[in-house]
Formats: C-alpha cells, sequence, structure tokens
C-alpha cells in the first residue's frame, strides 16, 4: 500500500471517541482564546476614545476596512484547502495543493496590494470618505494595514492546514499570541501618545510575529512538501483549488459589502461620530459572537471528513435545536446586563447611545445567526459553498435598501434596523437549505420549537417584570444570570427539551461534566 494512501487511510479511521475528544479540544481552546482576546479588545476600545477621541477613533474603524481585504484577494483559496486536506490527509496531492494555494495567494497580494498603494488617495479621500486633515495620518495606517494583511493571508494557509488535521487548538494558541502583541502593542502605543500610523506600524509587527510561528509550527508537524513533477501538476490543481474556492470567495465577497460597508453608508450619510458608535457595537457583537463561533468552527474540517455520512445531517440539525435553546437564555442575559456594562467601560459619555448598538447588535446575531452557523459550515464543507453566496447577497441587498430607504427619516439608528433585516433574510435562507439539504421534517418538531417559545416568553416577561421594579444597577450582573438560568433549568425540566441521549451524545467523553448536567436538567 503506497504511504500517502496509509496516511488517509489512518486519518479517516480516528476512533470515534479520540475524535469527539479533539472537537471538545479544539472548541474549548477556541472559547478560551477569544474570551482572553476578547477581555483585550474591550480595554483598548476606551483607552482609544480617550486618548484618539470618538470622530479620529471613527476614521480608525473606516480605514480599518482594508482589513477585509484579505476577502478580494484569496479567492477562498484556504477554506478549499482546509477542505481538501481534510478529505484527503497527508499525502502528495495535499502538498500540491498547499504549494499552488500559496503561490496564488502571492501573487494576487502582490497585484492587489499594489493598486491599493497606487490609489491610495482615491480609496482614502472618495470612498472611505476621510476628511483632509486626517488624510496623512490615514494613509500612514493604510500603508501598514496592507502589509499587515499580506502576512496574515499568507499565514492563513498555515492555519488552514493544522485545521484541516484538527489540530485548531494550536492556531487558537497562536491566535491568541497575535492577540496580546497586537492590543497590548497598541495599548502603549496609544498611551504614549502615538497615533493611526504607530498603530499601524505595531499592526504590522504582530502580523509578523505570527506569520514566523505559524510557518516553524507548520514545518514541524507536516515536514517537507514532495513538490515531485510540480509544473506537470500546477495547473490541474490549480484549476481544482480555484473552481472550489471561488465559490467560498464570491460568498466572502459579497460578505465584504456588510458590515465594512454599513460603516462606509454611515460615513457618507450619517458622519464620522456615528461610525465611532457603530464601531463600539461592532466590538462587544464581535466578540459574543466569536466566543460562540470558536467553539462550532471545528465542526468545519469535521463535516468535510464525513459529509457522506447520513448520520450526521440528523446530528447537526440536533445541534441547530440545542443552539436554539442556549441562544434564548443567553440572548436575553445580555439584553440585560449590557447597559451597566457599557457604562462602567466607556463612562457616561455616550453611554446610551452606545448602549443601544451593542445590545441590539450582539442579540441580533445571537439570535439569527449563531444557531445556523451548522448549517452554513455543512454547506461550505460539502459541495454546495455556492448556496452561500445566494445567503450573503440577500443579506447585503436587504441590508443597503433598508439603510437607504429609511436613514432620512429614523437618522443614527437606521443601521441597527438595515443590520437586523440583513440578519433575518440570512436566516431565512439557512433554515431553507437546512430543510432541503439536510431533509428536515419542521412539522415534525413542531412541538419543540413551540416548547422554546414557552421558554423564551416566560423568560422574558419575568425579566420585564425585574426590570420595571429594579433600576439598572451593578446588581443586574447577578440578578439577570441568576434569574434566567434559574427559568431555564425549571423549564428544561418540566418541559423535557434535554434528554439523556442528549448529554451522552455531547458530553460521553466528560463523564463527571455529564453526571451534573443530568442532575441540574433531568434530575
Amino acid at each position: 500500500m503506497p504511504h500517502g494512501i496509509f496516511l488517509l487511510n489512518k486519518f479517516r479511521s480516528i476512533p470515534p471517541a479520540l475524535s469527539k475528544a479533539r472537537l471538545i479540544r479544539n472548541s474549548f481552546t477556541g472559547t478560551i482564546q477569544v474570551v482572553l482576546t476578547a477581555a483585550l479588545t474591550l480595554v483598548s476600545v476606551p483607552i482609544f476614545i480617550k486618548n484618539l477621541g470618538l470622530e479620529l477613533y471613527g476614521v480608525f474603524a473606516v480605514v480599518s476596512v482594508v482589513g477585509n481585504l484579505n476577502f478580494l484577494v484569496n479567492f477562498g483559496l484556504n477554506s478549499a484547502l482546509l477542505v481538501y486536506i481534510a478529505k484527503q490527509g497527508k499525502c502528495r496531492e495535499s502538498d500540491l495543493d498547499i504549494a499552488v494555494t500559496w503561490i496564488i495567494l502571492l501573487i494576487f497580494i502582490l497585484i492587489i496590494s499594489t493598486i491599493a498603494v497606487l490609489f491610495s488617495n482615491l480609496i482614502i479621500r472618495d470612498f472611505l470618505k476621510i476628511p483632509e486633515n486626517f488624510l496623512i495620518e490615514s494613509k500612514g495606517l493604510f500603508y501598514f494595514l496592507i502589509l499587515s494583511n499580506a502576512f496574515l493571508l499568507l499565514g492563513q494557509t498555515y492555519t488552514a492546514i493544522l485545521d484541516a488535521l484538527q489540530k485548531i487548538y494550536i492556531t487558537n494558541i497562536c491566535q491568541f499570541i497575535y492577540s496580546v502583541v497586537y492590543w497590548t502593542g497598541i495599548i502603549v502605543i496609544v498611551k504614549l501618545g502615538g497615533k493611526l500610523p504607530g498603530i499601524g506600524a505595531m499592526a504590522f509587527s504582530a502580523s509578523i510575529i505570527w506569520f514566523i510561528i505559524l510557518f516553524i509550527i507548520f514545518r514541524g508537524v507536516w515536514g517537507r512538501l514532495d513538490l515531485s513533477n510540480f509544473r506537470r501538476d500546477f495547473r490541474r490543481v490549480a484549476n481544482k483549488q480555484i473552481s472550489y474556492g471561488v465559490k467560498i470567495y464570491l460568498a466572502g465577497i459579497v460578505g465584504f459589502l456588510f458590515e465594512p460597508f454599513s460603516k462606509i453608508l454611515l460615513s457618507n450619510f450619517i458622519g464620522l461620530s456615528a461610525v465611532g458608535l457603530y464601531e463600539i457595537g461592532l466590538k462587544v457583537k464581535g466578540q459574543v459572537n466569536g466566543i460562540f463561533s470558536k467553539a462550532i468552527y471545528p465542526l468545519l474540517p469535521f463535516i468535510a471528513k464525513n459529509e457522506e455520512n447520513e448520520s450526521l445531517k440528523t446530528r447537526l440539525f440536533d445541534l441547530y435545536k440545542k443552539l436554539q435553546l442556549f441562544v434564548i437564555p443567553v440572548s436575553l442575559i445580555m439584553a440585560f446586563i449590557l447597559s451597566i456594562l457599557i457604562k462602567l467601560w466607556l463612562g457616561v459619555q455616550n453611554n446610551e447611545q452606545a448602549s443601544v448598538f451593542v445590545i441590539t447588535l450582539t442579540v441580533i446575531v445571537l439570535i439569527f445567526s449563531f444557531p445556523v452557523l451548522p448549517v452554513y459550515q455543512y454547506l461550505v464543507a460539502s459541495n454546495k459553498a455556492g448556496k452561500t453566496i445566494v445567503i450573503q447577497s440577500f443579506s447585503v441587498i436587504v441590508n443597503t435598501i433598508l439603510f437607504m430607504g429609511l436613514y432620512k427619516f429614523i437618522g443614527l439608528y437606521t443601521i441597527i434596523i438595515a443590520n437586523l433585516g440583513g440578519y433575518l433574510v440570512s436566516f431565512a435562507l439557512c433554515i431553507y437549505y437546512q430543510k432541503k439539504y439536510l431533509e428536515i421534517r419542521y412539522y415534525d418538531e413542531r412541538l419543540y420549537f413551540l416548547k422554546l417559545l414557552v421558554l423564551g416568553f416566560t423568560s422574558l416577561f419575568i425579566s420585564l417584570i425585574l426590570r420595571y421594579f429594579i433600576k439598572t444597577s451593578l446588581f443586574d450582573i447577578i440578578i439577570y444570570p441568576v434569574t434566567n438560568i434559574c427559568v431555564l433549568i425549571l423549564l428544561v425540566r418540566n418541559l423535557q427539551l434535554i434528554s439523556q441521549s442528549d448529554l451522552d451524545r455531547y458530553f460521553s467523553t466528560l463523564p463527571g461534566l455529564n453526571r451534573i448536567l443530568n442532575t441540574v436538567f433531568i434530575g
């Protein structure tokens, strides 16, 4: 048996318990990494606003849109690489995939980066609408971010490889190192009186450190690439990569137009201060969503490797149902405690407006984005990645139409309604594709979802009564989590929303936690 085939079969024959243990380890480390990164991020924002001012912070937020340049360059190649390596394992074909991906990305990085630098004035002044008095500083930040993104994009090739091998915990550690260098460095720069170019220089330094660490780990894990007859196979492998990756790329490029384009809409029609407030909301929303998304992300290589397994469809739908159950108390807790947390975080200035952005954006993404992540990952990992283009396109179109139609009447908060519309339509499409491709019969599950409605309305009603009698205070941090968790436990037990088989399915490798959850939710 050829050595590459032996490794591939070995990779595919990982015992289920070991595979589940890896999923848990990857999810746990990802969650911890995002929590710690979130702490660094949230500490930095008030320092930014205090030292830079809300308007210059808005400039930083707008120019940082260039960070999404990766979507313009990667053609979905890193996602395609992850899927192929998850299916193939370590073999010569995977070596070719890695080399071809890296070369294509390098070529496109050079082309796009050169265009961005040559037309920097047009992009910053005319497209991003940065005022003349901030133009010089903005260009310094812009150039450094272009360089930083080049290293980040090339490094993502190595993260895709490690993730495909279900070594996501390694990339989580590397990502945390990057975040520490990035955020602590920026905080020091701002505290010392540095402005946007200094922030850009620190971002560039962090990306280089991250890239070097990842390359060293990759060589240790993967070893040398077998590139014999590389020229002969280059075109074939490139066509394979691009034909699959372009579907993911188009979804990504359309997705680029959601939050970044929302900032541009605000900058053009409302003002830079509005962008700053929106960015505060995105920061918190992004960190909360990132925590939960990281917990789900390890499913992607797992789905890619097991997509032909029919039982996978049933498991993914069951996970969707459990995520729906999970987000009900979490969303309500966030809705009622974020006001006091924002006040403690930012102080009195702009507290009310910032709270509106933070609470609404966070709750929206929890309810309408997080639960459908498994089906979205299924579409990406299977041969249905083109459907993600439809999801992203409708989301952006609805977001833009609502904003352009309402901003003259609603003003500052129009973007919240527009974003809600975008998330709603993407949620609806994910539900449709879940029904179609996972072969789900929602009618058979009507009793379960009715019970979820009872849980949601009961928790909301009790929380609103508490808010009516108890004013916002530091005690919110205790009152609302305890209340919603107690309601959750009570109704889950009485409505039988969780069974012992559910606990065994997700926590069989953690017997201690399984017993605790059994005592709490089943009795």
